[in-house]
């Protein structure tokens, strides 16, 4: 398992498409293409920020996306992130800290990028990581 961490922008045709295969198993769900795209590159930034975990074939089997955004404290306009579609795929769960291990290595880049805040609204599965985390 790899975990790759780059920008919407910089996914290829294969990983695009196996994003989306695995978050709509995951999620059960039927989203396609331009759902993904849309949400992840019409950003702040022209793009999103993720952590994308690859079996030995490079299948997405999971990901930790986080979306820039614009927040205002008090008078001060600040950059954040919205932590977005976590998932991984049922049989790579074996690991309980994948998704430590995936957000760790995201972080590096947030911090790069100047988000200085991650803000997230975790289903009951993945609370425990994001209280910790």
């Amino acid at each position: 398992m790899k975990i790759k961490i780059c920008t919407s922008d910089k996914l290829n045709a294969r990983e695009w498409n196996s994003y989306r295969n695995s978050f709509n198993t995951v999620f059960e769900t039927k989203k396609d293409l331009n759902y993904f795209k849309h949400k992840y590159i019409k950003s702040i930034e022209g793009y999103s920020y993720h952590a994308i975990l690859l079996n030995k074939n490079s299948d997405v089997v999971g990901a930790c996306s986080v979306i820039p955004m614009l927040y205002r404290k008090n008078e001060n306009i600040i950059k954040i992130g919205q932590a977005v579609d976590v998932f991984i795929l049922k049989n790579f769960r074996k690991d309980p800290l994948t998704l430590s291990k995936m957000y760790s290595n995201l972080k590096d880049l947030l911090i790069v990028k100047g988000i200085i805040a991650v803000m997230a609204v975790p289903n009951s599965t993945v609370y425990p990581y994001w209280i910790n985390i």
